[in-house]
């Protein structure tokens, strides 16, 4: 059914180029677009793709990937654009950080979150570890919607913000931030690298995923840009030897800062890149 209504969809309208960022929905609107001959352009955002980019990319004529390593694709077909980021994400401010957070210290400021919808693991792994973590440092801690720590809000924390999701005032988080440790969805990696910040990345693992963020992550330690807790680790005790280990290492910081930039400057012209291919003409 609906590849029929794509199709006469598609006949009705004519595009001259189909985009696709892949999932289910999208096969049946590439297979019309096949059928009528339009060209297609689609993007896999994750260095491991999904079902629905396997099937759709036998149709592409060109199939954009994030990373290099972004494996059984046809490398015919495939040009490296990175992936595209919102330019919002470079308008932090640092005085606005501080003013959001009521942070006033010069202690070095770690953002952890788990993803957008949160990751309750994480959670209870900075909860457990939270007390240590600031004696030294500045904690800012993105829960996910309703996944709040009601008990440490009230505490009033002068040196720990907890919020449930980040919006506006991401940039201006960002600017302050040292170290994000988080997850390693592929939206997540290329902000990180696009704003040269170092990281500590927590990749689902295979049980509850494809294994897309833990070769993601694979990709950013290779590089030099991030450390890696992988999901058979026991998570709170790695955060409590791995966080202090990187805050400490002043010259591994820079490092990694500046291992991002060839990647993150990638992702920062990705969105060029894939216009440049869609106006192209065949």
């Amino acid at each position: 059914m609906g590849l029929i209504q794509s199709y006469f969809i598609l006949r009705r309208f004519k595009p001259d180029v189909i985009f696709s960022k892949g999932g289910y929905v999208s096969v049946p609107v590439v297979v019309a677009g096949r059928i009528l001959k339009i060209r297609i352009v689609i993007h896999e955002a994750d260095s491991v793709p999904g079902l629905a980019t396997k099937i759709c990319a036998k149709f592409a004529d060109k199939i954009c990937v994030t990373f290099p390593e972004t494996c059984g694709l046809n490398p015919k077909k495939t040009i490296t654009t990175g992936m595209p980021v919102r330019k919002m994400i470079f308008k932090g401010s640092v005085v606005e950080g501080h003013e959001i957070t009521k942070i006033k210290n010069n202690r070095p400021t770690i953002m952890i979150w788990g993803g957008s919808l949160g990751a309750s693991s994480i959670n209870e792994a900075v909860w457990e570890i939270l007390p240590r973590l600031l004696k030294n440092y500045n904690v800012i801690h993105i829960t996910g919607r309703g996944k709040i720590g009601i008990k440490h809000v009230e505490k009033h924390l002068e040196n720990y913000y907890q919020v449930e999701y980040a919006d506006k005032e991401l940039p201006h988080l960002y600017a302050i931030t040292d170290l994000v440790v988080g997850r390693a969805g592929a939206s997540a990696v290329c902000e990180i690298a696009a704003l040269n910040k170092p990281s500590l990345l927590i990749p689902l693992g295979t049980k509850i995923s494809r294994g897309e963020q833990v070769t993601n992550a694979d990709f950013m330690k290779t590089i030099g840009a991030s450390e890696v807790i992988y999901p058979d680790e026991n998570l709170a005790k790695s955060m409590t030897e791995k966080i202090p280990a990187l805050i400490r290492d002043k010259r591994r910081l820079q490092s990694m800062s500046t291992a991002t930039r060839l990647f993150g400057e990638f992702c920062r012209d990705s969105s060029k890149k894939i216009a440049a291919l869609l106006v192209q003409k065949p």
